[in-house]
């Protein structure tokens, strides 16, 4: 079966999605995320082990983005299993990709603090309606940015670097951001009781690819760990090292947390 997975994997490689290190080959929707156009987008996959062996795969809110891979059907009675077995996993798989895109503006609302930097500048009817747009899809989103940008009296440009913005923030509440503890917590658990920024984002880098290549291919800026840390409400302070006094991290900032 092993054979058969990494197959799979090649095949969601050839269509631009860097997979999972591990599939898991139990007939359900596991979801995953990949960079589209320089932002972070969900995506889902199932991979059915049993003969004949099939998976498929796509991209939140891209129907057409749905790709097949299966075994060489050898028979009509195989290919006939084939057949009925893939669609079923492609409309199970339509259905796991409707239910990650549905609006969770009252959770999203609720989970980034109304103080947060993101939210700078703008009134309570503004920021709801960033949330909102933030909860669409990407291509939900193309469709009505002109008209809203209008609504808001603002640049479209400005409009689209906000969205932007918080959807990696809302990518970071429910992804990254526990990841990110749990990454730090392991730093922490070899190192001493404080640490600078820099030192911290060359571990997380070290840690992870994830770290490594967030910032467009680069490691993590120092803003954009500060702004995943804000949702917890951390922020850097000046520390004291030897003789030189920079920006970091203390254990006992993360200590409630992780």
């Amino acid at each position: 079966m092993r054979s058969n997975i990494d197959k799979f994997k090649n095949r969601m490689a050839s269509h631009g999605l860097p997979c999972p290190d591990e599939i898991l080959a139990d007939g359900e929707p596991h979801y995953f995320y990949v960079m589209c156009e320089s932002d972070q987008e969900q995506a889902c996959y199932i991979f059915c082990p049993e003969k004949p062996s099939a998976g498929v795969f796509g991209v939140l809110g891209d129907k057409d983005s749905i790709k097949k891979w299966s075994v060489k059907a050898l028979g009509e009675a195989t290919q006939a299993k084939l057949v009925i077995k893939i669609g079923d996993m492609k409309k199970r798989l339509q259905q796991a990709l409707l239910d990650a895109q549905k609006p969770r503006q009252d959770e999203l609302s609720s989970s980034i603090p109304s103080e947060h930097s993101v939210f700078e500048g703008l009134d309570e009817g503004d920021r709801k309606a960033i949330i909102n747009l933030a909860a669409l899809s990407p291509f939900d989103y193309d469709r009505v940015r002109k008209q809203e940008a209008t609504k808001l009296s603002i640049r479209l440009m400005t409009l689209d670097k906000r969205v932007a913005k918080l959807r990696r923030l809302l990518l970071a509440i429910s992804v990254q951001g526990p990841k990110l503890m749990k990454d730090i917590s392991d730093i922490f658990e070899i190192t001493e009781k404080r640490i600078s920024t820099e030192a911290l984002i060359l571990n997380l880098s070290n840690k992870d690819k994830i770290w490594s290549d967030y910032n467009n291919g680069k490691p993590i800026h120092p803003k954009q760990l500060a702004s995943i840390l804000e949702l917890y409400g951390i922020e850097s302070r000046d520390i004291r090292f030897d003789d030189r006094i920079l920006k970091g991290y203390s254990r006992d900032m993360f200590e409630s947390l992780i």
